[in-house]
Formats: C-alpha cells, structure tokens, sequence
C-alpha cells in the first residue's frame, strides 16, 4: 500500500505544540475565540468552526477557508474537550510543504491528499483545495476504486493511481505515477 494512515492523536497534539508549522492558536468556547495568538484571525477561526468535520469526536479538521484576500488558504485542526476546542490555523502551504511536496514518487508521480468526501486538499500540482476529485472522470475512476490500482487518463497522458482511505480519519491519500515510469518484468 501506499500510505494508509495519517497522524495518530500523539502526532496531532505534536502539530499543535509546533509553533514552526501554525499561523496562529485559538481557544474557543461554541463559535467564539475567547483568546488567540495574534488576534489578527480570529475571524479565519471563527470562519472554520462552522466547517469542523472529525477525525474522532475529540480531533477535529476543518475545510479550507481562505483570508481576506482570497490569496492564502488555511486549515483548522482542533483538539475538542466539551464545548472548548483548542485550535491551530495551519497554512495549507505549509502543509502541502510538509506532506505533499517533498514526496517522490518514481521520477515524476506525486502524491495527494482529500477529504473522505472527494473534495480537495493538498495537490502539488494545482489548486486543488477548492476543487473535488469527483470533477475529473480519472478523479471518479481513483474515488470509486478504492484500495485498488488503476489505470487513469489525466490530460490525455497514461497513469496508474492508487486511492488509500485514512481509516476513522476522513482522509484520502492519493498516488499517481506514469505508465512510461514503470518497469514491467
């Protein structure tokens, strides 16, 4: 398999005690930042909150939301205790940094991440965080065969792609390489 798992609760609460990976932290009560890092994105947190899917009732992500300026997308990862989530606001390019771009697959294959759902991620490629795999036919083809390897089309080039579930996570880890890059024996 490709990758299969993501980050145990131990390597979450590691992100969140990285201050080199995160924008800011927040903690919040319900809807509302009750004390940030740096104020300036209270209104990124409060934004979020309204996205939260789960990992687990406790460990909580959220969809990407954008700044004022539409330029940068974030994520939210929070840690929920009752009705207080602590949370950190991770640059969707720093995550892609971190997971995605430094990951090599063959001589030019890559891998990517999205929601359970189909929608997107992290993709090192394209803009993919405000986009779905669903969209593609390819991305339908990985979707809808899971845990298995394909052939895929992707502007009119030949691939194989692998489509792997983050059990309990709401994740899917995506590899795609090219035909002309593998070796048959």
């Amino acid at each position: 398999k490709i990758i299969s798992t993501i980050p145990n609760r131990d390597a979450i609460v590691k992100i969140l005690s990285s201050r080199t990976l995160y924008t800011d932290m927040a903690l919040l009560k319900g809807n509302t930042v009750v004390v940030s890092g740096k104020g300036a994105y209270d209104a990124l947190f409060e934004e979020g909150i309204t996205s939260f899917g789960g990992f687990s009732s406790k460990v909580l992500l959220s969809k990407p939301i954008s700044d004022k300026k539409g330029d940068k997308k974030y994520i939210i990862v929070g840690l929920k205790e009752g009705d207080t989530i602590e949370a950190v606001l991770i640059s969707l390019q720093e995550l892609s940094a971190l997971l995605v771009d430094n990951v090599s697959v063959s001589k030019s294959g890559f891998i990517f991440l999205c929601y359970e759902d189909g929608s997107g991620l992290i993709h090192p490629k394209m803009d993919f965080a405000s986009d779905s795999l669903l969209n593609y036919e390819w991305g339908n083809k990985l979707y809808h065969k899971l845990g298995q390897l394909v052939s895929i089309k992707i502007d009119d080039n030949d691939y194989f792609g692998y489509c792997s579930k983050s059990e309990g996570f709401g994740f899917l880890f995506l590899a795609v390489v090219p035909k002309s890059e593998i070796n048959y024996y």
